[in-house]
């Protein structure tokens, strides 16, 4: 039987994970990790394209599809995180590349900008 397999629950179909996926995605546009925009433009594999996360991961007891247990993140942040809760994250030490990114985004560069790049 193809699906997920809840404790609490039973066997959940996979096209409920999908649903709950899509409704996170939709309803917010900003990583629950680092605060910063969540640009769901992005491909995929890149750091910043946006995921969603288990708030109580699944292997410590978090419903593995109940929109309740689910945020939106960026992709890095999830991968930094693991399988911890946010309050066992070290944030002080914690720097996402969306802070560049976000500063750079939309900036077109000059043509004397870039003249000056290829003469270095």
């Amino acid at each position: 039987m193809p699906g997920v397999y809840d404790k609490g629950r039973g066997w959940r179909s996979r096209s409920t994970w999908k649903y709950n996926e899509r409704v996170v995605r939709s309803l917010n546009d900003t990583c629950a990790i680092c605060g910063h925009f969540c640009d769901t433009s992005l491909p995929a594999k890149l750091p910043l394209s946006p995921e969603v996360d288990h708030i109580i991961p699944v292997i410590r007891g978090g419903d593995p599809t109940g929109i309740e247990n689910l945020c939106l993140v960026h992709k890095y942040c999830n991968q930094v995180k693991g399988t911890k809760l946010l309050s066992e994250m070290d944030m002080r030490n914690f720097m996402c590349p969306c802070v560049s990114y976000l500063k750079n985004r939309g900036r077109k560069r000059s043509w004397s900008e870039e003249v000056s790049d290829g003469e270095k």
